[in-house]
């Protein structure tokens, strides 16, 4: 009797584990990722509310920055493909740092500069919301959905992307509040109504009143900052420009220099082209490299040590063959990390998911899965 019960509550703990997909820390380890019904058609569980928007990358870091998550008081060190979601807080000492949100949109923090991710977009909710409480930042608009998509906010005035462009926010030590608009076109709102500032205009707000009308500037760079934006732009631009052939969708573009310079592409049938990175030791394995940061929308993340590894370990399979070594298929869903767990009463682990749903590897053009 006792030997079926342990029977019982084993195929009970595999069955909840299967389809466990938003667990707190405290209550289980981490959840597998969604599970595709068909090969390359992944689906996720109806209660999954992140998108592939819901969820930001640190995209660039030097120096002295920090990040504290929402539920957290306290900080962790700002690192390479750190998840950010909103109720994050980030900062910067002696440093920069640069957040990327896919399709060619990003944000830069200058030297002593706080910023608070307020929204990001998920299911029922498309806009992107964010404050900067002191110092400078960059925002960078490659791609807008809809007006006023994206909003940032200071402690005495509110401004709303009304299209693409490039656009400073700096928020002084008495809380005066400068914009200016590089190329795009923005909304400015304070306490005395709401104001258009155009291409090549600068406008300035103290305490939520416009200063004066929006004012022309010259556009270049004039200290440390815009020359090190000016640098990331002109670096991203060129990686972009410099691709030969696309391999990724149009929403992974950015991503696709990454990983020319760090591995090579190869067509495997049925799945396509697909890509192999270079420099790994013999033992390398997918998300071995890095670690798991807890995020209240999507659960266990996987924050990846390897430069490249954003878009390999967050959309995508991981498959293994005898003349290629481990080969990364591309998909379009994002996902917190494609893998399988298993745990017992001493151990826990996980295993890559495959194009087909679960674990498993190739050997001599046979396919062994679980």
């Amino acid at each position: 009797m006792r030997k079926a019960f342990i029977i019982l509550a084993a195929l009970m703990i595999i069955f909840s584990i299967s389809w466990a997909q938003e667990t707190t820390p405290s209550q289980e380890k981490p959840p597998a990722a969604a599970v595709p019904q068909q090969p390359g058609q992944p689906q996720q569980p109806q209660d999954v509310k992140y998108t592939n928007d819901s969820v930001a990358r640190v995209s660039f870091v030097e120096g002295k920055t920090f990040i504290q998550r929402a539920s957290d008081l306290g900080f962790e060190e700002g690192v390479l493909n750190m998840p950010i979601s909103e109720g994050d807080r980030l900062g910067t000492a002696d440093g920069r740092m640069e957040v990327h949100f896919g399709r060619g949109n990003y944000i830069r923090l200058d030297n002593d500069s706080k910023l608070d991710i307020l929204n990001l977009p998920k299911k029922g909710d498309d806009i992107a919301r964010m404050r900067v409480w002191s110092g400078s930042a960059y925002l960078v608009v490659g791609a807008l959905a809809k007006e006023k998509g994206i909003e940032i906010h200071t402690a005495d005035s509110s401004f709303y992307v009304l299209d693409k462009g490039i656009f400073r926010i700096n928020v002084r030590e008495n809380h005066d509040t400068e914009v200016l608009v590089f190329r795009g076109l923005i909304e400015a709102a304070g306490e005395g109504g709401s104001t258009l500032v155009k291409a090549e205009q600068r406008l300035e707000v103290s305490e939520g009143r416009f200063s004066s009308k929006p004012s022309p500037f010259m556009a270049v760079a004039d200290d440390a900052f815009d020359r090190f934006n000016q640098s990331r732009n002109s670096e991203l631009g060129q990686q972009f420009a410099g691709n030969a052939k696309r391999y990724l969708s149009e929403d992974l573009g950015d991503y696709e220099s990454e990983l020319d310079q760090n591995g090579e592409w190869r067509y495997v049938p049925p799945y396509g082209d697909v890509w192999t990175p270079n420099g790994i030791d013999a033992d390398w394995r997918p998300y071995w490299n890095g670690r798991w940061v807890w995020l209240g929308l999507s659960g266990w993340t996987w924050l990846p040590y390897d430069p490249w590894g954003w878009v390999t370990f967050h959309y995508g399979r991981w498959h293994w063959g005898l003349d290629l070594g481990w080969y990364w298929i591309p998909m379009s869903m994002w996902g917190p990390g494609w893998v399988d767990w298993w745990w017992d009463d001493f151990y826990f682990g996980w295993a890559p998911m495959s194009y087909w749903g679960y674990p498993g590897i190739l050997m001599g053009n046979r396919f062994y899965g679980g």
